[in-house]
């Protein structure tokens, strides 16, 4: 069994939040087992004990932040305020090997060859179009899928969401049926961005659930492939705008 240290910070970091060490169960659509957590000065570090053998670093942060945010949203709740445990550091307490919190999703190399999408390298300086932010639409989708890389368990949720967002832009006000508006407007969405409707589909249904508060686990073959789907749609979207 995997057996792993996870450290971070409450953010805001001033707030100087404490609570004694707590065990507790844990199951996900990545893997299910046993912790501890604890939190001193705001420093918080948890104890995974996984029931199998994990070894991929992704799984087993999304794992971590899955687990964490529970502990993030209950100080939240108590303290009401804005605050979220920010992971650092993975530790491997059978080879003793630090693995740094993964900074962005390995999603895009491996997603299909029709997709066009990649994020830039590493410490390369980020080329900010001011044009993308003054349509509304996008700015809510961007908000969106932003949640959905920080919210694991949400991911399809919030991808679902942020593609939505964009619908809106080709809805129009003056068609007096709902129904047909919308219809129309998943249309031009589709046509204009050439992305087929199965592919916006594929992960409606736990969208659907997790939007109306039902639990439920993702794997992370599941939140790669709605991450690729709607980061995709999203850049086909933002390269419209400027043409």
């Amino acid at each position: 069994m995997k057996k792993v240290v996870v450290t971070g910070r409450v953010i805001p970091e001033r707030a100087l939040v404490q609570f004694p060490t707590v065990a507790f169960g844990f199951e996900t659509g990545g893997g299910k087992g046993q912790g501890k957590v604890c939190c001193q000065m705001s420093l918080v570090s948890c104890v995974l004990e996984f029931d199998s053998e994990l070894n991929n670093i992704f799984v087993i942060s999304s794992i971590a932040r899955e687990v964490v945010s529970g502990f993030s949203n209950l100080i939240s709740f108590h303290i009401a305020g804005a605050y979220h445990i920010a992971l650092d550091l993975i530790v491997d307490l059978e080879t003793g090997q630090n693995h740094p919190i993964p900074t962005r999703e390995p999603v895009f190399p491996s997603a299909r060859e029709d997709f066009k999408f990649m994020p830039i390298e590493d410490h390369a300086p980020v080329n900010l179009d001011t044009r993308h932010l003054s349509n509304l639409a996008l700015k809510e989708a961007l908000s969106e899928v932003s949640l959905a890389l920080q919210r694991p368990h949400l991911t399809q949720m919030h991808c679902r969401r942020a593609i939505e967002a964009l619908r809106w832009h080709f809805e129009d006000a003056s068609e007096q049926d709902d129904k047909k508006r919308e219809s129309v407007a998943w249309q031009k969405l589709r046509e204009t961005l050439e992305i087929e409707r199965s592919d916006i589909e594929t992960f409606r249904e736990p969208a659907l659930h997790q939007r109306h508060g039902r639990a439920t686990h993702n794997t992370w073959d599941e939140r790669k492939n709605a991450l690729a789907i709607t980061f995709e749609i999203v850049h086909r979207f933002m390269q419209h705008l400027l043409k």
